[in-house]
């Protein structure tokens, strides 16, 4: 019986990815365990999918980078898609406090699938009611795009704030308005004022597409999300302004954009590359409360 062997370019691919990770791993500060934790990460992804989202474009692997906070190595992994043809991601956070990992499934096609996972979370979570008054506004302007979770592991720190629905809104609504909707009138106010440093110029609630998480544990918890930033092209500015905001917001600013010039390193010089796809702010009772921004890695 002959055994398989591994294509060379793909472990060529798999060393790649092993040592950009290494490297991530070392300016997280992880020390001695960054070579684990790099061989881990690199071991537990997937092939590309034919599908693919205005956050990751195409990517199997994103990175995230947050504030406020000490150095954390983020990391978002493509999984096998689920049963009924969702995205499945993994969140890992490796720092100084150890390891939290949630699970996220992204709906692109079926609004019916996307209703019925949501519910059925926010009943396991005993959050039905946030659910539903979230919906109840949040559902007639836009559709349910991702549910998120802790996975159930005991011997991991989870956060009650990380079980979530995110609503992706439509074209003819805003987040200003779906927000004082919600009983938020000031935080659109709040979310302009956190992203104007980070775009070098004012945002407009109309430069779509836009989103809207709900923390259904703490409903007065939620997370406006744009992928607007993509559009932005790779220069020197960019990674700074990113700097700038996460120091602005109680992070390590010169972590964050040593790690995304790392990443930048991935993928290939173009005038059409854009690494930096996402970014969310994090609003508690419409006050900002902390950001995080998404950026894709090459393979």
């Amino acid at each position: 019986m002959v055994l398989a062997k591994e294509v060379p370019s793909v472990v060529a691919k798999k060393t790649a990815v092993s040592d950009f990770l290494f490297q991530a791993a070392l300016l997280a500060g992880l020390g001695r365990q960054a070579r684990l934790v790099a061989q881990q990460a690199a071991n537990g992804r997937f092939c590309p999918h034919a599908d693919r989202s205005c956050i990751d474009a195409g990517s199997t692997l994103l990175l995230a980078m947050a504030a406020p906070g000490e150095r954390e190595l983020r990391l978002v992994q493509r999984l096998a898609d689920g049963t009924d043809g969702e995205q499945r991601w993994l969140h890992t956070q490796f720092g100084k406090e150890g390891r939290r990992r949630q699970v996220t499934a992204v709906y692109l096609h079926n609004p019916a699938t996307a209703w019925q996972a949501a519910h059925t979370l926010s009943q396991t979570y005993a959050t039905e009611a946030a659910f539903r008054r979230a919906h109840a506004v949040l559902g007639p302007r836009g559709r349910i795009f991702k549910c998120q979770q802790p996975l159930p592991e005991t011997s991991e720190v989870s956060k009650t704030s990380e079980v979530s629905v995110t609503w992706q809104l439509d074209r003819q609504t805003t987040p200003a308005e779906s927000l004082t909707t919600y009983g938020l009138p000031q935080a659109w106010t709040a979310v302009s004022a956190a992203l104007t440093p980070l775009f070098g110029q004012s945002i407009s609630p109309r430069s779509r597409p836009w989103s809207i998480s709900v923390a259904l544990p703490e409903p007065d918890r939620v997370r406006v999300g744009t992928t607007a930033w993509a559009r932005q092209p790779e220069e020197p500015g960019k990674h700074q302004r990113l700097a700038q905001t996460i120091e602005q917001l109680g992070g390590n600013g010169r972590f964050a954009e040593a790690l995304y010039k790392l990443a930048l390193t991935t993928q290939p010089t173009s005038l059409t590359t854009r690494i930096g796809r996402a970014v969310e702010v994090e609003l508690w009772r419409g006050e900002v409360a902390g950001i995080e921004m998404y950026c894709c890695v090459g393979s």
